[in-house]
C-alpha cells in the first residue's frame, strides 16, 4: 500500500509505504531497482549497493517547507494501514518540526476518511494529547474524520482515472523488468 500525505495546497508532505508480511529483510526495507547502473550480484554485500541511484535505493524522500521528510516504511500482515502507522507518521512530522508550534499559533490539522484505523486508540490518543503552547494546553493535532461532500464514499486515490493511470504505469514498469530479466539471463522471449 502506498499513501501520499498531501497538504491542502496539493504539495506532497510524506510518503507512507506499507508492505504485507511479518518479518523485515534488507530487500523489503530498501527496495530493488533493476535499472541501477551497477546491478547487485548474489554474494556481494548488499549494503555496498544501497542508496539513491543504486540497486537498493531506499524509500523516497519528500521536500516540504524546506525540510526533507523521509518516507515511513512499515509492515503489517495485511499490508494495510493501522492506527499505529498513522500515529508514527504524525510523530515523524512532529519530530522534524514540519509544522511549527508556537504560542497563539495554529494547531496542525489533518483530514481523513472514516476508515477504522482513524478511530483506534493509538492514533486518537496521540492527536488529542495535550501539549503546552506557552501557558495554554492544546491538543497536539486537530483531526477531521469523514470527508466533505460524501467523498468518504469515493475515497481520494480510488477514482478510476487515478487507478487507471497507476495500473498503466505499473504495467510499463513490469514490462521493463521482464525485458531486463530476459537480457540478464540471456533468455529468448517466446
Amino acid at each position: 500500500t502506498t499513501i501520499g500525505l498531501t497538504a491542502a495546497s496539493g504539495d506532497v508532505v510524506m510518503c507512507i509505504i506499507i508492505m504485507q508480511g511479518k518479518e523485515w529483510n534488507f530487500w523489503s526495507r530498501m527496495g530493488y531497482d533493476h535499472r541501477a547502473a551497477v546491478p547487485y550480484v548474489d554474494g556481494e554485500n548488499p549494503r555496498e549497493h544501497a542508496g539513491p541511484g543504486r540497486a537498493f535505493p531506499g524509500a523516497p524522500t519528500c521536500m516540504f517547507r524546506g525540510k526533507e521528510v523521509p518516507a515511513l516504511v512499515a509492515m503489517t500482515p495485511s499490508g494495510g494501514i493501522t492506527s499505529e502507522i498513522l500515529k508514527l507518521a504524525l510523530v515523524r512530522l512532529d519530530e522534524l518540526g514540519v509544522y511549527p508550534r508556537v504560542e497563539g499559533g495554529p494547531i496542525p490539522c489533518c483530514m481523513f476518511d472514516a476508515h477504522d484505523s482513524r478511530l483506534q486508540l493509538p492514533f486518537l490518543r496521540y492527536v488529542n494529547e495535550p501539549v503546552k503552547y506557552g501557558p495554554i494546553e492544546r491538543p497536539r493535532w486537530r483531526v477531521l474524520i469523514g470527508l466533505p461532500n460524501a467523498t468518504h464514499i469515493w475515497q481520494p486515490g480510488d477514482s478510476n482515472e487515478q487507478n487507471g493511470a497507476w495500473k498503466s504505469a505499473t504495467t510499463r514498469e513490469k514490462d521493463k523488468l521482464i525485458q531486463w530479466k530476459i537480457r540478464l539471463h540471456n533468455l529468448n522471449a517466446v
